[in-house]
């Protein structure tokens, strides 16, 4: 009996025979899909899509009450019968709306169809013995790429979001965890407690955030065996783009959906995107300002260096605080570290460097090394270093930058 859906620390274990047992016993539809169970939430996605509802998924209580209405008893017989009528609904009316992470501004709702929800999905006979770790927010657009691409295959999910860090590792080996994927500060905040190479992983993909260096090179130690991927996607056109080394190669069939601005901010044509549920004030004619400041390589390539809402001036100079956090990342004994800024009258900010350090390092030793970085100029090094537990994540487990 093969397994669908593994979680833990909800003792809640799946087949595709449960889920098709637990499709055929609803009867109602909701507009809104709102669950602490990420099972329940995918359960309610899977039976719109069957019984073609359109609905909004959100990640917490809905503050106006949606109604439930009664739908037609699906009867479905078994996965044939589940796949060949998920197959009939690709090009139907069926619609879902997603917000976005909202890390720098509000969160817009984007509406998509099953066609450009599951563009990226890959279904391949090889892909058949795949097993997926699920580290992403369950309503996050990345947690939804990740589902539909198991959930084709027939692949089995293991929720390991919610899990506590330090049994990341013992859970990828019981499970037999092949592919994952997450945000750079998920990984970074679990490699530590891994205490051997896991063979086993195929695949490991992150993205959400700006590529490391540092970050891959600790994975490929961590993860000998997989192939390592950088993905680019955005909740209001899906995913786009993908690297092995940080350096984005534009697809032929995208070139001509895919602009920059004059101060080198990723556009991105509106045949692209899912549709927006606000006016669209920020558009630039016919193209959507990402917010991602790129650094081309060529007329087809491009990288990455950070968020235009991100930038700090300093003194007159403007500081991307992404390239601070990768030299900090290098110092031993630093777990992650997020750079913020304090207003300041004489020079108009001040970096703050707020620092997760390994339990077994000296505190006093980490800060000195940060305020004496040699490898960036002297207005980009952080005068007020703070030591925390945590830092500051959105919903969907980024880094969210809170300037005082």
């Amino acid at each position: 009996m093969k397994l669908f859906w593994v979680d833990e620390y909800r003792n809640q274990t799946k087949s595709y025979s449960d889920l098709i047992k637990d499709l055929n016993s609803l009867n109602l539809g909701n507009s809104s899909i709102f669950n602490y169970n990420p099972y329940h939430i995918y359960l309610q996605i899977i039976h719109s899509i069957l019984c073609n509802y359109k609905v909004t998924i959100v990640d917490k209580i809905p503050e106006e009450q949606s109604n439930s209405f009664f739908t037609t008893p699906l009867d479905l017989i078994d996965e044939t019968d589940l796949y060949k009528r998920l197959n009939e609904q690709i090009d139907n009316s069926w619609r879902i709306t997603i917000l976005t992470s909202g890390t720098t501004s509000k969160p817009k709702a984007v509406e998509h169809s099953l066609e450009s929800l599951t563009r990226a999905v890959k279904k391949r006979a090889s892909h058949a013995d795949d097993i997926w770790a699920l580290a992403y927010h369950p309503t996050h657009f990345a947690a939804l790429q990740v589902f539909f691409q198991a959930f084709w295959n027939k692949n089995t999910i293991v929720n390991m979001f919610d899990i506590d860090k330090k049994h990341f590792a013992l859970k990828m080996k019981q499970f037999g965890v092949t592919h994952i994927s997450a945000t750079p500060t998920f990984y970074r905040n679990t490699l530590f407690f891994i205490d051997e190479p896991l063979m086993i992983v195929k695949r490991v993909v992150f993205g959400g955030e700006v590529f490391d260096k540092n970050l891959v090179h600790k994975i490929k130690g961590y993860f000998p065996n997989a192939k390592i991927k950088n993905i680019y996607a955005t909740t209001e056109a899906g995913s786009l783009f993908s690297s092995c080394n940080g350096e984005f190669i534009i697809p032929i069939d995208l070139y001509k959906y895919i602009s920059f601005s004059k101060e080198n901010e990723l556009l991105i044509h509106k045949a692209l995107l899912g549709e927006f549920h606000q006016e669209k004030s920020n558009f630039i004619d016919e193209w959507f300002p990402t917010g991602d400041i790129v650094e081309k390589v060529n007329e087809v390539s491009f990288r990455f260096i950070g968020r235009k809402t991100e930038m700090i001036n300093v003194g007159g100079y403007k500081v991307n605080p992404m390239e601070v956090e990768d030299e900090i990342r290098k110092i031993s004994g630093v777990v992650d570290v997020i750079v913020t800024s304090k207003e300041n009258k004489l020079i108009g900010n001040v970096l703050i460097a707020e620092v997760i350090a390994q339990e077994d390092q000296h505190e006093e030793i980490i800060s000195f090394q940060i305020k004496n970085l040699s490898t960036i100029s002297k207005w980009k090094v952080p005068r007020v270093v703070r030591f925390v537990e945590t830092l500051n994540t959105s919903r969907t487990g980024k880094l969210i930058r809170r300037h005082q």
